[in-house]
């Protein structure tokens, strides 16, 4: 059907003169200087066929490429051709195109000898149809093959020997190029593969950690977050991230797109969590001016967080236990049960088993919790800290706009030898100061301050048995203050003496 002629005549005895010599030789320099910088395989193949036409006078070209994995040709760029062929063309190169370019690797001459009532499409006849009279064809790999159609030759019908030889050359660099473009492809598409393996292994979110500890957490939320109607309470310390973990939890979840509302129970009015969290009606009490919704009703569709769950009063609690089981809530000052479609995800710093035997927390309100999930605390996970230094570090200099600064090996070891009571936030704090008064971009021990509240620190410091007490009471006090952010009334309830017994000693103390 097709026959395939040589591109130069067998008896062409054509010679190079000095001066067509040099500028071959330049030529093939500068390409192989140009594309030696290139790892994309297009930028490779657009110069070559910019190189092919500018050197030889050529009248036009294209570059039709083919992936293994993808089901058709397509055309990667071309020269001097309309823009209604090439849309003519696209619109033919479709599955069942016939590639009869089955070419050694190469230049060569099409021509045709198909019958004019042919009616399977043939690449061959499409780009003979255009007016392309060559072919370099490129296999790399296994994985592409490439096609460059070259048109007419301005100077004669066909490349001279000198000129065939030039080619050759030319295309000995490409594969060459080509070769390393997509093995340096490959090396990036496996990079980034591991890091995605490793960003999953050793980080969610923005939760950093590469310990066992953390590890489990991470598994844990990955399993969590396949049921976005499960109910889900995170207990941990304060200051381990639970927060963080909620997040994670709705981020990677079916819920990801619709809204996550964070709600602070310790923020709100023991007398306004109910109206705050359910929603009131007009008139339902004195300053109901208007109907207004709770927070379960505008995360409706995603997920509501509630941090520090054990605040909320039990009167409180039976409603949200209905909210929990009936998925239904109710406004103050209504009698119109609303369905609502709200993952609700919960975190507490309390002993639940304490708070519960002390009435502080329903014990139905903790069964209905569907999943639990621990958020361990920063001493139990020390092989961390050196990623969260890091992390810190580059947070604090992105956020200042300044150079990333490093913490020596001492100032670490002295960071990994500490228990955090705090945990992650107070090791954050920690950095921050310590960026603050370093002398130069590297943190030195010198540069650390750490509170050692602990009974060792105030045996080492030989106090009065007076002076201890005091300075453990101020610990404690602290401690609380942090713990219940800052209300007093809740502080005073958790340390057992009365508000105005803490607001003296805090007087005293200097606490403010």
């Amino acid at each position: 059907m097709y026959s395939m002629r040589k591109v130069t005549k067998e008896n062409n005895n054509q010679q190079l003169d000095g001066d067509q010599l040099l500028f071959y030789l330049n030529v093939l320099y500068e390409f192989a200087n140009e594309i030696s910088r290139q790892r994309d395989t297009e930028e490779i193949l657009k110069i070559i066929l910019r190189i092919v036409i500018g050197t030889f006078g050529i009248t036009k070209g294209i570059i039709l490429t083919k992936y293994t994995d993808k089901p058709k040709l397509e055309i990667l760029d071309y020269r001097n051709i309309g823009s209604q062929t090439i849309q003519k063309l696209n619109a033919k190169l479709d599955d069942s195109i016939q590639d009869d370019l089955s070419i050694p690797n190469g230049l060569s001459l099409i021509s045709s000898n198909s019958s004019p009532d042919s009616i399977q499409l043939s690449l061959r006849e499409l780009l003979i149809n255009m007016g392309i009279e060559f072919v370099i064809t490129f296999r790399i790999k296994d994985k592409l093959s490439v096609f460059i159609g070259l048109g007419p030759l301005l100077l004669g019908p066909e490349f001279s020997e000198p000129q065939s030889e030039l080619i050759k050359a030319l295309i000995t660099h490409t594969e060459i190029a080509l070769g390393n473009a997509m093995f340096y492809q490959d090396i990036l598409e496996e990079n980034r593969k591991l890091k995605e393996a490793l960003k999953k292994q050793y980080s969610f979110g923005d939760m950093i950690g590469q310990s066992a500890k953390m590890r489990e957490v991470y598994q844990r939320i990955d399993h969590i977050a396949k049921y976005p109607n499960y109910s889900v309470l995170i207990t941990g310390e304060s200051g381990t991230g639970k927060e963080l973990i909620a997040r994670a939890i709705h981020y990677n979840s079916p819920r990801k797109d619709k809204i996550f509302l964070p709600v602070n129970c310790t923020a709100l009015p023991q007398e306004l969590v109910e109206s705050e969290l359910f929603g009131y009606e007009k008139g339902a009490f004195t300053g109901a001016s208007s109907s207004k919704p709770g927070l379960f009703e505008s995360a409706n569709g995603g997920t509501i967080f509630l941090d520090e769950i054990a605040e909320i009063p039990t009167v409180t609690q039976a409603k949200l236990l209905r909210a929990l089981e009936q998925k239904e809530i109710m406004r103050i000052g209504s009698n119109k049960i609303q369905p609502i479609d709200v993952c609700v995800l919960a975190a507490t710093n309390k002993d639940m088993t304490k708070a519960i035997s002390s009435g502080q927390f329903r014990e139905d309100l903790f069964y209905r919790f569907d999943v639990y999930i621990q958020a361990p605390p920063l001493r139990e996970r020390k092989e961390d800290i050196p990623l969260l230094v890091k992390f810190f570090l580059e947070e604090i200099a992105k956020e200042n706009h300044q150079s990333i600064r490093s913490m020596s090996p001492e100032a670490v070891k002295i960071l990994m030898d500490y228990d955090w009571s705090g945990n992650v936030r107070e090791l954050q704090k920690v950095i921050r100061q310590a960026v603050m008064v370093a002398k130069d971009n590297t943190i030195k021990p010198e540069d650390i301050n750490l509170q050692r509240d602990d009974l060792q620190s105030v045996i080492q410091a030989k106090l009065s048995l007076e002076e201890s007490l005091e300075k453990f009471k101020r610990a404690m006090i602290m401690k609380a203050l942090e713990d219940c952010r800052g209300n007093r009334t809740k502080t005073a309830d958790r340390l057992g003496i009365s508000r105005q017994n803490l607001q003296n000693m805090m007087r005293r103390m200097r606490i403010s």
